[in-house]
């Protein structure tokens, strides 16, 4: 059942996308459209819960990764506790995967301890996506706050749009070059480096920080002519 966890839990569990690995970008379906049922139920621990399918009599059934042997046996022998079927049980040394009917979800999630915290927080939303550990010294932070510092308090926002027109005006341009690819996107490279939602740092690790602070500086002095 396409979006079941999204359109039966949402508001009520912590949903999160599984992440491609290889873009670091939310899975999409070969028109780059995002595959909106790679979702699961982030809870405790690393254990995530996935609608699996209908089973033979067509009943939903949904799966729990279990990153835990003595967890995934600690959860089954609760189940068994409480007359709730396990489905289907499979174990390596390391993982447990843990098989149970959807009629079940809530009492067997429940055991799983699952995440309650940014409900209001769209699933595809970039916060969701990973991010980089690059971080820009504190000389450089410094010499940013000087120039942004100019700008009044209910003028915060022009920042977003100087950024904005840096990454299309500037950097993708010069980086275009660069690497002689006609099709590089910024917000493409953004994504496979982690920082989706770390333009400074973005910046910063791609080597144009004082070209940046440079067109800032010239923006916000622009504004105010």
């Amino acid at each position: 059942m396409s979006n079941y966890l999204v359109t039966k839990f949402r508001g009520k569990y912590k949903l999160m996308p599984d992440i491609d690995l290889e873009t670091n970008d939310f899975p999409r379906d070969c028109d780059g459209v995002i595959d909106e049922d790679m979702v699961y139920i982030s809870c405790y621990n690393d254990t995530k819960v996935y609608y699996w399918g209908l089973n033979d009599s067509h009943r939903g059934v949904l799966i729990a990764y279990i990153p835990s042997k003595q967890r995934g046996n600690n959860i089954k022998k609760e189940m068994k506790k409480q007359k709730i079927e396990v489905v289907d049980f499979d174990q390596s040394e390391s993982e447990t995967m843990i098989k149970f009917l959807a009629s079940d979800a809530e009492a067997v999630i429940e055991m799983l301890k699952p995440r309650t915290s940014g409900l209001k927080t769209s699933v595809f939303s970039s916060k969701n996506l990973p991010k980089s550990n690059v971080s820009i010294p504190t000389e450089n932070i410094e010499e940013y706050k000087v120039i942004t510092s100019r700008l009044g308090k209910n003028d915060m926002l022009v920042i977003k749009s100087i950024n904005d027109r840096f990454l299309a005006d500037i950097l993708e341009k010069t980086l275009r070059k660069k690497t002689k690819n006609s099709k590089f996107s910024v917000r493409e490279d953004m994504k496979l480096n982690k920082m989706s939602r770390q333009f400074k740092e973005y910046v910063y690790a791609r080597g144009y920080w004082q070209e940046y602070l440079d067109y800032l500086s010239k923006e916000i002095d622009a504004h105010y002519a």
